[in-house]
């Protein structure tokens, strides 16, 4: 599919150099002389542990046609935040969100999608990967849905962070129904950098999450970072699903936050 296709060609650009660029001790405080294992393709769940939607209420799982594709974040009753590569490639109609449930394919409610707005210049790469999405009706509050307030600033890097989702907890085209967290520690765009140094999408609007064991992977795509109950980022892609080697790369809800607001406040009619 062409998630797939997605997730593979942004790894064949960055993991060849995986066997010259060494774990850096300002992430993961792995020492330097230990060697370095490509666990791109062995199945494992990514640390993830199964969860309810009580603790992540501003969760939504996306569905095109009936199939899961990736996870949206309530921002409020009307509106919801994504990763671009979720929605670009198919008409709002063709798409549901899936709330206040703790799995991926029933329970809660369901509400389509009048319009989504993908940010300028977005060229499926990491960079501008974010979106806004309108649902076709009021959406309404619960004890087990409710949005979720942008951040403003960032943490400082190795600080724990909560990262939640339905994707893939093995690289073959599979899901998990239960929702999933887990517990990763944010790194700023630079000490990151290294990591994607040959990535071209991979700029200051990004930033990474780097634990040993634990991290999104395929599917997650547009799940929620959170950071003291603000949303910091949205999940873009990784070539290394809860390792080191390429961490996890996020859109940096901080850099984005303006065009957020002001977007939501332009289209705010439900005509």
């Amino acid at each position: 599919m062409a998630f797939f296709q997605f997730f593979s060609l942004i790894c064949f650009v960055s993991v060849s150099l995986a066997t010259e660029i060494h774990p850096f001790d300002s992430i993961t405080g792995v020492k330097e002389d230990l060697p370095i294992v490509d666990d791109e393709f062995i199945p494992k769940i990514a640390g993830g542990t199964n969860t309810t939607i009580n603790k992540h209420r501003y969760i939504g799982s996306l569905h095109h046609n009936g199939t899961f594709v990736g996870s949206v974040v309530i921002l409020n009753n009307k509106w919801a935040v994504t990763a671009a590569w979720n929605l670009f490639w198919a008409p709002a109609s063709s798409f549901i969100v899936r709330f206040g449930s703790s799995y991926a394919n029933k329970e809660g409610n369901t509400v389509g999608i009048k319009k989504y707005y993908i940010y300028p210049h977005y060229a499926q790469e990491w960079i501008y990967d974010i979106a806004l999405l309108k649902f076709s009706q009021v959406i309404p509050y619960s004890g087990t849905v409710r949005g979720i307030k942008l951040a403003s600033k960032l943490p400082i890097s190795h600080t724990e962070t909560i990262v939640s989702g339905w994707g893939w907890d093995k690289h073959i085209e599979a899901g998990t129904n239960i929702l999933q967290e887990a517990t990763v520690n944010y790194v700023n765009f630079k000490k990151c950098k290294p990591r994607y140094s040959d990535v071209s999408g991979f700029t200051k609007y990004s930033f990474c999450t780097s634990t040993q064991g634990a991290g999104p992977c395929a599917r997650d795509f547009g799940s929620p970072l959170v950071y003291n109950n603000k949303l910091i980022g949205v999940f873009s892609g990784t070539c290394d699903c809860g390792g080191t080697v390429h961490p996890a790369v996020y859109a940096d809800i901080t850099k984005y936050r303006q065009w957020i607001e002001q977007t939501i406040k332009k289209h705010s009619d439900f005509e």
